[in-house]
């Protein structure tokens, strides 16, 4: 019996000492170099694009095409795995219905250069919203929107909140399972395990608290606002959207509740027709 107690706690000592050299990188971001598919597998008309950030790297990414003159802008961050050519399903299809899409890969994922951080990526999103207003958006006055997914709809809250003068450019934001807050967040997803459960506090505090979602979303209030959780997600829980939309304290937020797995949603028509609603007139309808 001694001898079980000794190994869990070497098991334990060894898990906390690699998750706290680890540090946030390794929590938060799981790249992938090889691309597995491409816009025109998907018969959709695209371009390359690449993006100088200000830390010098290079952002790859696709600029989805519309055949007619496209009615908006829509530009889409993903979540915290793999790359763009594995989630590229949520959005492709939102082309054909007007749209043109900006999809782009943070630092270290795909072809993108550099490393992946959690400062890093604040930036690249905050490089690709100004690249493309000044270099996609064709007409000034047809609504450009975010759409990000777990990390990428929180990377969006904070970057944008903090970059006010682009915030006031994005006609509306659509938000699926952000989370509210990064320590919380690591702490939900410690406590899953029996073998990290009693690390989900003190490994919590190695994660920085000054880019918390929740901590500035008021300031996306004067906008439209979509959130989109599952109560079954086992990524993110359904308690960040309370958390969110309770600071957010805005009139134009709404909520598209579903049943499915994490970011899975957009994969499904009565979803699909949710969101093209919204787009369409900057709310929810009832039915």
């Amino acid at each position: 019996m001694c001898g079980c107690k000794n190994s869990f706690k070497k098991i334990v000592m060894t898990s906390f000492i690699v998750l706290t050299l680890s540090s946030c990188t390794h929590l938060f971001f799981h790249p992938e170099r090889e691309l597995l598919l491409t816009p025109d597998m998907l018969n959709i008309e695209y371009s390359d694009i690449f993006i100088p950030t200000t830390d010098k790297n290079l952002l790859h990414g696709w600029h989805l095409k519309t055949k007619e003159p496209s009615i908006g802008t829509i530009i889409f961050l993903h979540g915290n795995a793999e790359n763009i050519s594995t989630h590229i399903r949520s959005v492709y299809w939102l082309v054909k219905f007007g749209y043109q899409i900006v999809i782009i890969d943070y630092q270290g994922y795909g072809r993108s250069t550099g490393t992946a951080s959690l400062e890093g990526a604040l930036n690249d999103v905050v490089n690709t919203v100004d690249f493309t207003l000044n270099k996609i958006r064709n007409k000034k006055n047809v609504p450009t929107y975010i759409l990000g997914q777990s990390l990428g709809a929180s990377l969006a809250i904070t970057a944008l909140t903090h970059s006010e003068h682009l915030m006031e450019k994005i006609d509306g934001y659509i938000l699926e399972a952000p989370f509210a807050n990064f320590r919380q967040i690591t702490r939900d997803a410690l406590g899953k395990n029996w073998l990290t459960w009693p690390l989900q506090y003190p490994l919590s505090w190695t994660i920085t608290n000054n880019y918390n979602p929740e901590d500035t979303i008021h300031k996306l209030r004067d906008r439209p606002v979509l959130f989109i959780y599952s109560e079954e997600d086992q990524i993110i829980p359904f308690h960040h959207y309370k958390q969110l939309n309770k600071k957010l304290n805005s009139q134009k937020s709404y909520l598209l509740k579903t049943h499915d797995k994490h970011i899975r949603s957009l994969l499904y028509k009565a979803y699909r027709e949710k969101l093209l609603y919204f787009l369409k007139h900057q709310s929810l309808s009832d039915d």
